[in-house]
């Protein structure tokens, strides 16, 4: 409940998915097709190759810990 409120709150930005994101998205799925990856766990990694990003608040650890970005080795998920 803390985190929804401190999103609320404008502590966090909720980012917009973007075409490209979706396209890659959908990208990301098929190169994952053997392994349960769903279009919004596929998007976040779309929308983190768009920012160049590592880290990834996240509870699902067993995705994106396997899934490789374009921009780097691995995800650093956090917590």
């Amino acid at each position: 409940m803390a985190f929804i409120r401190a999103v609320s709150a404008g502590e966090f930005t909720v980012e917009p998915i973007e075409s490209d994101d979706i396209e890659r998205a959908v990208e990301v799925m098929e190169a994952y097709a053997d392994f349960p990856l769903g279009f919004v766990d596929a998007s976040l990694v779309a929308i983190a190759e768009r920012f160049e990003t590592l880290e990834l608040l996240t509870t699902d650890r067993r995705h994106f810990s396997a899934v490789r970005p374009r921009h780097a080795r691995g995800f650093h998920v956090v917590p």
